[in-house]
């Protein structure tokens, strides 16, 4: 959904994306790529789901490196919370959090912040084409961001509601566990 700053290249929910994003900066400043969370409207979802980097799922290609109007209200969210990450970082994060950028263009991406988002297996988190002892048993390999981050994330979610000790949220649509993302 992000445009280049280019009047040739022009989409009718553009402006109204643009008005969004900015507000969706508190959510995307999460220290781990487990804590980073966005709820784009389904209104500015393209139903593109691919993971090749076109340049129609490659937001950072979007974006630019140019000022622009998104990029200042980017930057002046990101003051208001006293983060010292760039408009880039955002962006980088808001891909990391869509399809193509979970399952492929944004493998050990640099989301700022010194963090990084913990690759796929190319395209899928689990193969069936390969396999691995873990504690004695076989299972198909899990990527990285499997094993690194979101598993590790969901396991201490849900000890922490076993033990009775999780913090709940206002629960959120898509939101299911105690109001926390598990991406």
């Amino acid at each position: 959904m992000l445009a280049r700053d280019n009047a040739s290249i022009a989409h009718p929910k553009r402006a109204g994306f643009e008005s969004f994003l900015p507000g969706a900066v508190p959510g995307l400043l999460g220290d781990t790529p487990s804590e980073i969370s966005v709820s784009v409207p389904d209104v500015y979802n393209s139903a593109l789901s691919e993971a090749n980097g076109t340049i129609d799922t490659n937001y950072a290609a979007n974006f630019g490196t140019d000022p622009s109007a998104l990029r200042s209200a980017i930057e002046a969210a990101l003051a208001a919370e006293g983060s010292s990450l760039t408009a880039d970082d955002v962006v980088a994060r808001v891909q990391a959090m869509s399809c193509a950028g979970c399952h492929r263009i944004s493998n050990n991406a640099n989301l700022g912040g010194g963090i990084a988002w913990s690759p796929s297996l190319g395209f899928t988190h689990v193969t069936e084409r390969e396999i691995e002892v873990v504690g004695g048993s076989t299972r198909y390999l899990l990527s990285p961001a499997l094993n690194d981050a979101f598993l590790p994330h969901r396991q201490q979610l849900l000890q922490q509601y076993l033990d009775r000790t999780l913090v709940v949220r206002l629960l959120e649509p898509l939101k299911p566990i105690g109001g926390f993302l598990v991406h």
